[in-house]
């Protein structure tokens, strides 16, 4: 009843009533010469009677007042201006953290400003994780002709690994197709997991397909029954397939069934350059596409087969492709058929116009 709220003080407004009425209370426990009889009488609390007799001693009766909200926002919160130069300067260096941030604002903008309140200011803004500042800086820096320092060249092969590939020079469709095995999980009742992935490096286009062993054989049962099917029905010849240097796609070209399937559809293999790389640039970005849109959950139910994984995961490839929007290069915002329809329109009006 005698609380710091207009609320629960009932039918007393104003703020002389109200602190006549914690005084009477301190009279009342004088007069008793006993705080909890006098407490109880008036619904209050030992604590609160005695926060209300020091403010009593200290201030007199207007101590007993009400006392005014704690702002809402700090007096000395930043300025947009100031604001402004944190986004100016995170959105130049993508990659720097908060104390960083913070230093460089005070020792070249004269802008002082606590890495805590710089991560404050960046959440408020949506920047607050490295990774959602460097997708804003992809989209900002978007064009492969774009000069760029050698930090930002990094920020920006980061947030799209496909970057790494820029020196294949705009591959046409069907001319370097990438393939992996990608580790999906443990699934009770079938062991490990694997998804086998080929994406074609002109347009992103994707196919992929499910087994349980790390095999060659399975490499080329995808490759044979989609991939190689799916190209000659578009009337696209396949040139070259990129892998890493695992056993399931690399071996004596007569004997290893992956090498002997590309050789007998006149296809040529190209293993990565980087020797420490285990993935090409565009089978990591597909990766992330298809584990941050199908989450643990799809992929880990102990109840379900491979096949009715395969089954649900076939309507899920169908919208990337034709669809699912892919940021950054190679695609800048369009779908993977999209871009594949556009280059081969391209590919049929050169020899015309020529």
């Amino acid at each position: 009843m005698l609380r710091d709220s207009n609320e629960e003080i009932g039918h007393i407004t104003t703020e002389d009533e109200v602190a006549k009425l914690r005084k009477g209370l301190l009279d009342d426990a004088e007069s008793l010469g006993n705080v909890s009889e006098a407490c109880r009488r008036f619904g209050l609390s030992r604590s609160r009677f005695y926060i209300y007799r020091r403010r009593f001693e200290e201030h007199g009766i207007k101590g007993l007042e009400n006392r005014p909200p704690v702002h809402r926002h700090h007096p000395f919160s930043k300025t947009p201006e100031e604001v402004k130069e944190l986004l100016d300067l995170s959105g130049q260096h993508p990659l720097w953290g908060c104390d960083k941030l913070s230093a460089v604002l005070k020792e070249e903008r004269g802008v002082m400003m606590s890495s805590p309140v710089v991560q404050k200011e960046l959440m408020r803004c949506g920047l607050g994780r490295q990774m959602q500042r460097l997708r804003l800086f992809e989209k900002n820096v978007p064009g492969p002709d774009t000069k760029v320092t050698k930090e930002q060249k990094k920020a920006k092969e980061k947030v799209n690994p496909r970057l790494l590939e820029q020196k294949l020079k705009e591959p046409r469709p069907g001319e370097m197709l990438c393939q992996s095995t990608v580790l999906v999980g443990a699934v009770e009742g079938m062991g490990k997991v694997y998804v086998q992935v080929v994406v074609d490096t002109s347009c992103c286009y994707a196919f992929a397909w499910l087994h349980t062993c790390r095999t060659a054989g399975h490499a080329v049962r995808g490759v044979e029954e989609f991939v190689i099917p799916w190209y000659r029905e578009c009337g696209i010849k396949i040139s070259t397939t990129l892998t890493h240097r695992g056993t399931q796609y690399s071996g004596l070209k007569d004997r290893h069934p992956y090498m002997r399937c590309l050789a007998d559809n006149d296809i040529g293999h190209d293993l990565i350059w980087d020797y420490f790389r285990t993935n090409h640039g565009f089978i990591e970005s597909f990766k992330r596409t298809l584990f941050s849109e199908l989450g643990p959950d799809f992929w880990l139910d102990a109840s379900t087969t491979i096949e009715r994984l395969q089954a649900d995961l076939d309507p899920w490839m169908d919208r990337y492709n034709n669809q699912m929007p892919v940021d950054g290069y190679p695609n800048f915002g369009d779908p993977p058929a999209t871009v594949l329809e556009r280059l081969l329109e391209e590919d049929l009006k050169g020899p015309l116009e020529s």
